[in-house]
């Protein structure tokens, strides 16, 4: 059976070698694992996945995001500047980071777009059965008798039978985001904001009766942040960040073992002015499984 995604699957386990070429094994030991920016989740879980530890991977967007609107933070450009590979969709999907992506591009950066290895499916216009004025010219013969044009009938609709129907893909995706804010919670606090996030995605190639791989993932992730009043001179603010991500791909083509990876993550960033000198800090601890 024919696998859509296998192109691209089969791309992108290329990974490892275009990280090699990226720098020699001397660099690689002196300078520890590459670093790969992946623009959005669904593929950061894929890239995560064949890469293993290989290499950092770092996904821009959260789980939820839009990427036809997200935005990029100043960390998060300067990320993909500084990368060894960035892997992005491709084809203008990921809208509002054009022009970063671009700019990546043109520093030297190197990309892999899974646009680029997907096969698009072509139709023929009317299903091959352009021919019809054929069944007229038989019709217009008259030494054929119409047992014969009833004969030639039966060919001409025998040629439709055992014709191959083209792959298509039976996608779902559920998404939920709720987000909330509070303006001086407590006593010490300036604001406090939590959201939420998740995602149910699954797709599955059909091919005539038959279901293929399905490629799924679920995921859900949850951000709590909350900005102190002044605290020893700094203005600042405390973060609490979970998220836990399962993704797996079922059926005969699968080659790709399911991850059920959990993180959580503490932060704090700070800044302090000292006449005309800024001072900033910050600390984050990350714990993944």
């Amino acid at each position: 059976m024919r696998n859509l995604l296998r192109p691209f699957l089969i791309s992108i386990a290329s990974i490892s070698l275009v990280l090699t070429a990226c720098g020699g094994e001397e660099a690689s030991v002196a300078d520890g694992p590459a670093t790969i920016v992946v623009t959005t989740n669904i593929l950061g879980d894929v890239v995560e996945v064949i890469v293993g530890d290989q290499a950092n991977v770092e996904t821009i967007m959260p789980l939820g995001a839009d990427p036809h609107v997200f935005q990029a933070s100043a960390q998060q450009v300067e990320l993909m500047m500084n990368a060894d590979l960035v892997v992005a969709n491709g084809e203008s999907f990921e809208e509002g980071l054009l022009d970063v992506l671009n700019a990546a591009k043109d520093d030297g950066v190197t990309f892999f777009e899974a646009m680029d290895h997907v096969r698009a499916i072509e139709f023929a216009a009317g299903g091959g059965h352009d021919d019809h004025d054929d069944h007229d010219d038989h019709d217009d013969h008259d030494d054929h008798d119409d047992h014969d044009d009833h004969d030639d009938h039966d060919d001409h609709d025998d040629h439709g039978e055992g014709a191959e129907m083209p792959p298509i893909l039976d996608l779902k995706q559920t998404r939920i985001d709720l987000e909330a804010g509070f303006e001086s919670p407590f006593e010490g606090a300036r604001n406090m904001n939590i959201r939420f996030g998740y995602n149910d995605y699954e797709h599955t190639e059909v091919e005539g009766n038959e279901g293929g791989t399905t490629f799924a993932t679920e995921a859900w992730e949850s951000r709590f942040e909350l900005t102190h009043d002044t605290l020893l001179g700094f203005d600042g603010a405390f973060g609490l960040q979970l998220s836990d991500r399962e993704f797996s791909a079922i059926g005969e083509e699968a080659f790709i073992e399911p991850v059920d990876t959990s993180t959580w993550g503490i932060f704090w960033v700070g800044q302090r002015n000292f006449g005309e000198t800024g001072l900033e800090l910050g600390f984050r601890y990350d714990n993944v499984d």
